[in-house]
């Protein structure tokens, strides 16, 4: 009887099929005869195959595939027919298997693709990420403080009303310094999901905050870009050392990425969800969203936090591109930025901050101005400080001669800048929200947020995405306002009208 529900694709019957399925979509691939690793950093027990897809991304094969399940009754069917072993469970639909021959992985999963019942099969990607940092030069100036960011978002109005008590923030990025002077009280849980035991460790004793821990998530560039960003959020102030974070009183779940299987990014998310976090911030990006994340996103922002939702947060990207055009990715090095303007193609950059579930956020500079390098589009959100050259953001840094300088902080003169501050940044204006007024909504959040964005620049703002407020595709909605934005979660939803964000947010201003 089951196998009567089932409809196979003669076409995906040949061996070594060199393609993938996304969203229903044919992916080609074109198999590559090097065996350079993707910026991994450890060896693999399974042979793994090297691709480039459509857009000249290099992509990573070994014995391992996803299956999501629209009918579970056949689950059991598609495990035994296909030799499926399984390792571990995503969401309860969602699930991560392997093969004996890492050789028949595409063809497997290809050919699972179209078995009624099944939502989508594709291969779990081992794909490398790139930050979104801009690191101009190096100095070894002493440390100068200057806090400008805190001062274009109206941190001062904000902090008459709360420091971010009772949210917690997840940090999902590279390396992250659990023993920084300035942070390690506002950690309450680490991971790591490159080559740690990619799970989180929830502490009962800061003691736990130890770099050697085989979970913690350690730098292996010495770049430990996820300090920078942590720092921005839930940096202590009031401490005689360092700068303060937008949100000091937060509480932070810090992972490092992975470097490996798709899979394990969602787990990530998944598991800061499950442990307390209210919203999730991401300062990288991969150009492959693959159908196994987009779920994942979906599932916690719409069903997450209790069914308010989490918030996860993504940089824009630091290309100086148009989101909407189509660039050529090929030989271009994970982690540099994309030539707009000399590779011209008919590939669609498919990148994480464009998806409909996460909020993307661009970067301006010091003067209220579109950073040059920060990425634009239609799923552009939101725009806060980034910083650029000379007026870099200040922020934690790995302590001693590790990451962007040889001191515990980054260098006001070509240090931390990039979309990557700009996201954390508006990660800890929403825990801020969230803060005054924890019954919010995820979309409720955003509401406050376009209610109160300021608006600059010689764009046009329209209205469009059938909603209240004006747009561009460089700003987003606009800057977001850390004051007003919780002047007005204080009293939202308190009365029953339409459209209350915009509403209420003009009787604050008459």
């Amino acid at each position: 009887m089951i196998k009567k529900l089932l409809i196979l694709s003669i076409t995906t019957l040949c061996l070594n099929a060199e393609y993938f399925y996304s969203y229903n979509k044919k992916i080609p691939l074109t198999k590559l005869a090097d065996t350079a690793p993707i910026n991994l950093d450890y060896e693999f027990k399974s042979p793994i195959s090297y691709y480039k897809n459509s857009a000249g991304e290099k992509i990573g094969i070994d014995n391992k595939l996803i299956v999501s399940f629209k009918d579970l009754s056949i689950k059991g069917y598609v495990e035994k027919e296909y030799g499926l072993e399984f390792l571990r469970k995503i969401t309860d639909d969602m699930f991560v298997y392997k093969i004996e021959d890492h050789d028949r992985v595409l063809e497997t999963a290809n050919e699972i693709n179209s078995i009624k019942g099944v939502e989508f099969s594709h291969p779990d990607f081992l794909i490398g990420k790139r930050s979104r940092s801009l690191q101009d030069v190096q100095t070894d100036d002493p440390m100068f403080w200057d806090s400008w960011h805190l001062d274009r978002i109206n941190i001062a109005d904000a902090w008459k009303y709360t420091k971010g008590e009772g949210v917690i923030i997840g940090v999902y990025d590279e390396g992250i310094d659990l023993e920084h002077e300035d942070l390690w009280k506002n950690i309450i849980g680490f991971g790591n999901y490159a080559d740690g035991l990619k799970q989180l460790t929830m502490i009962n004793s800061y003691s736990q905050l130890n770099n050697q821990d085989i979970n913690a998530p350690r730098s292996i560039s010495d770049k430990w870009h996820g300090t920078a960003c942590a720092g921005l959020i839930a940096a202590m102030g009031d401490n005689n050392m360092g700068g303060v974070g937008i949100a000091p009183k937060s509480k932070l779940i810090v992972a490092r990425y992975s470097s490996s299987n798709i899979s394990d990014d969602s787990k990530a998310l998944i598991d800061m969800a499950n442990n307390g976090a209210a919203i999730i911030t991401n300062s990288w990006g991969t150009n492959n969203m693959l159908p196994v994340f987009e779920k994942t996103l979906k599932l916690l922002s719409e069903e997450g936090r209790d069914g308010k939702g989490v918030l996860i947060f993504f940089a824009a990207g630091n290309d100086g591109c148009n989101m909407d055009k189509y660039y050529s990715l090929i030989d271009t090095p994970v982690g540099s930025m994309i030539s707009c303007s000399e590779n011209p193609s008919d590939i669609p950059i498919n990148d994480e901050s464009e998806s409909k579930y996460v909020i993307s956020i661009a970067s301006i500079t010091g003067d209220n101005s579109i950073a040059p390098y920060s990425n634009y589009g239609s799923a552009i959100d939101f725009v806060t400080p980034g910083g650029y050259k000379a007026k870099s953001i200040v922020t934690t840094d790995a302590m001693g001669e590790n990451g962007f300088g040889p001191y515990n902080y980054t260098p006001m003169s070509g240090g931390f800048s990039g979309t990557s501050a700009s996201a954390p940044m508006a990660a800890a204006i929403a825990s801020l929200v969230l803060s005054v007024n924890p019954t919010l909504s995820k979309e409720e959040v955003v509401d406050i947020f376009k209610a109160t964005a300021k608006q600059y620049g010689r764009y046009e703002y329209k209205y469009e995405r059938n909603d209240h407020y004006k747009r561009n595709d460089h700003w987003g909605y606009g800057k977001i306002e850390a004051g007003d934005a919780v002047k007005l979660a204080v009293n939202y939803g308190k009365i029953k009208i339409s459209n209350f964000a915009k509403t209420i947010y003009s009787d604050l201003h008459r």
